[in-house]
């Protein structure tokens, strides 16, 4: 230890040094005290524990992904907020200080590596706020100096993950961390400048000081009849209520800021429901008018505007394939008199069932079975010769005659029959669709020529 009275008025702060008792560590300091005419009196040392301040650091985690410690203008560890001492106990040997970048722990070592490649120089770093990222996180550091006029020249540095603060609301963490060192600060101050012959106002205010870093801040002192300490004591008394007072405000802060992100996550959550609701009538709505605008409403098949439109696509890409499309022009054989000896209503059902008939045959992805009109129906098949034309044209044939609906009117049978025009052609460049539907229709009516209930192809 510095030799008593060494140093003038000023305090005399020994190196940190290793306890008996292991993962202690201790500083030691002293102070000269004169009487009213300037000689001195004597002088007061103490060994101050920094495990406290290490435990405090622990205790006080910004959040359970942060590191808070205490270093040395010359890099060397003081206190860290994990359970790491700052000394390296070789098995022989004097005990080592350990540095930042010799650290055992990743993120006092990573934060050290940061502060190296940034270029920044601890003996005159005064305050500085920067990032780093690490494993893919980012982490956001504020390096704070803590000197005192009596020689005492620390730096603090809060490493703390972005999420976390984001999370856990930055401004009011810091403050209260803030808070609590300084109330640390305070009461080893205290110890060093109160005399050694009155113990008993040293002791009530060191067990005071132990209750607040213990978070009980209703610990009052009363107040001793020499000046100086009755002046301590009071500014005591008020630090101890100024503490309590803005831990209860940020309390109560993080309370309401809480109250506000549920209510806000609540409408959020409302205005979604009510947008996906809103999607899903727009769906809704899309696919009716689609239904309106390309399926037949009494027959539920495709009408005349999605089977043009289907043409024309396989037409064109017919052309390019210079491949055969083929259509199917059938027709309903006396369904005039169907209609006036069953009614409309009947008429009606027979051409749906019809429909559904015709419709089971056409299973490839790019045919397709519309109604053409009246009791006329058309199917248009790409890339299909004339000779598999026929025997979808035989298939819908036997569909329908397999339904048996009765037609007492029909010449033919007495059954609903069909009958049935094929045509087919390979697109050339002087070629319009409407050909394939003309010689569709003049196979068709070749077909009722020769007496119905048939198929014929052009």
């Amino acid at each position: 230890m510095v030799p008593a009275g060494r140093g003038g008025k000023k305090s005399i702060w020994t190196k940190i040094y290793p306890g008996f008792t292991p993962g202690t560590i201790f500083l030691a300091g002293s102070q000269p005290l004169y009487d009213p005419q300037g000689k001195l009196a004597g002088v007061i040392g103490t060994d101050i524990s920094l495990t406290n301040i290490q435990d405090f650091l622990t205790r006080n985690r910004v959040s359970s992904g942060s590191q808070t410690f205490v270093v040395e203008r010359s890099g060397m560890l003081v206190a860290s907020s994990g359970k790491e001492t700052p000394f390296d106990m070789p098995a022989n040997g004097e005990p080592l200080r350990l540095t930042m970048l010799q650290s055992k722990t990743p993120l006092i070592k990573a934060t050290a590596e940061a502060l190296k490649e940034r270029s920044i120089a601890l003996p005159q770093l005064q305050k500085q706020r920067f990032q780093f990222s690490r494993d893919r996180q980012n982490y956001l550091v504020q390096v704070m100096p803590f000197k005192l006029q009596d020689g005492l020249d620390w730096l603090i540095v809060v490493v703390v993950p972005e999420a976390d603060v984001m999370a856990r609301i930055k401004a009011g963490t810091n403050n209260t961390f803030l808070l609590c060192l300084s109330a640390l600060v305070v009461v080893s101050l205290l110890n060093i400048l109160i005399s050694r012959w009155l113990i008993k106002p040293i002791t009530a205010i060191s067990r005071a000081s132990q209750k607040i870093t213990q978070g009980d801040f209703s610990r009052r002192l009363i107040e001793p009849r020499i000046r100086e300490l009755a002046m301590l004591s009071n500014s005591f008394n008020h630090m101890s209520e100024e503490i309590e007072r803005s831990r209860l405000q940020l309390e109560e802060y993080s309370r309401s800021l809480e109250q506000k992100v549920n209510d806000r996550t609540r409408e959020l959550q409302a205005e979604i429901q009510f947008r996906q609701a809103a999607e899903e009538a727009l769906k809704e709505a899309n696919a009716a008018l689609h239904r309106m605008a390309y399926m037949d409403g009494l027959t539920q098949i495709p009408n005349r505007r999605r089977f043009d439109e289907v043409l024309q696509q396989s037409w064109r890409q017919g052309f390019r394939d210079r491949q055969p499309i083929s259509t199917i022009l059938c027709d309903v054989d006396f369904f005039k008199r169907y209609n006036d000896h069953y009614g409309h209503l009947e008429g009606d059902r027979c051409l749906q069932s019809v429909a559904s008939a015709i419709n089971l045959v056409v299973r490839r992805p790019g045919d397709l079975a519309a109604r053409y009109g009246g009791e006329e129906f058309v199917v248009v098949l790409p890339q299909t010769p004339i000779e598999g034309a026929m025997e979808v044209a035989q298939m819908i044939q036997v569909n329908v005659r397999a339904l048996q609906l009765p037609h007492a009117e029909s010449d033919v049978s007495d059954y609903v029959t069909l009958s049935l025009g094929v045509s087919c052609l390979v697109p050339e460049e002087l070629m319009q669709p409407e050909l394939l539907l003309i010689k569709a229709d003049e196979a068709l009516y070749l077909a009722k020529a020769k007496g119905r209930d048939r198929i014929m192809a052009i």
